[in-house]
């Protein structure tokens, strides 16, 4: 038995398919999760989950390209929320989020402790400063050996109010052979962790007094862009 497709009209092909591309788009949007328009709101849909109200959006970190991370940074009071999300052509797709209850966060990428993120929560801050002994120890044959150890200092570079990024330089020239400039060259590189000591963060107010110095934890967020 032959069977026949109804002979729609125009008009009807027309509905038709605008309703089929509405439940196409319906159903991808469930399948993310339903994509947040913007950073805004996107902040909004997850301060909820912390059953928190009026978070400031400090800074959005995107990754190149148009399928990299993007990190939102939010201050509330004296806590970060941190959000994780991926740009989608619907909107921004939520990953995952981090609320951080400390008045002062610091953070490196890949630990890489060269480049390191400072967050303050502190309205006045307006600068920052932040020291840090960086090195290598061995243990060889039973004994500790040191084949490295500098002490680095920098003030970071404003992304925005309270959110700062602190870059190291290296201190030693690309000609030396020594152990220690081998070490560094590597460590600089991002080729060799290295080990963190004495992380010391001094902040500044508008005047340029100090406000402030913190000995916080170096964390590691390899997925945080900024």
């Amino acid at each position: 038995m032959r069977r026949y497709l109804p002979n729609f009209s125009r008009r009807q092909r027309l509905v038709r398919n605008l309703a089929v591309g509405a439940m196409c788009l319906f159903l991808t949007a469930w399948m993310w999760g339903f994509p947040a328009m913007t950073a805004e709101n996107l902040l909004r849909r997850t301060e909820r989950q912390y059953f928190l109200t009026g978070s400031e959006l400090m800074h959005v970190g995107k990754e190149p390209g148009f399928f990299g991370g993007w990190t939102l940074y939010a201050r509330n009071g004296e806590q970060f929320l941190v959000i994780q999300c991926s740009p989608t052509v619907l909107g921004l797709r939520y990953g995952w989020s981090n609320l951080i209850r400390e008045p002062i966060y610091c953070t490196t990428r890949f630990y890489d402790p060269t480049e390191i993120l400072v967050l303050v929560a502190d309205p006045d801050c307006a600068a920052a400063e932040l020291y840090v002994t960086l090195g290598e120890t061995v243990l060889e044959n039973g004994q500790e050996e040191v084949w490295m150890k500098e002490d680095y200092a920098a003030k970071g570079q404003q992304m925005a109010p309270g959110m700062f990024v602190v870059q190291l330089e290296p201190h030693f020239a690309g000609e030396e052979t020594s152990l220690a400039a081998q070490i560094e060259a590597e460590i600089f590189s991002g080729h060799r962790p290295g080990d963190v000591e004495n992380l010391l963060v001094t902040l500044y107010d508008g005047g340029g007094q100090a406000i402030g110095t913190y000995e916080p934890v170096l964390e590691s967020d390899a997925s945080w862009a900024w």
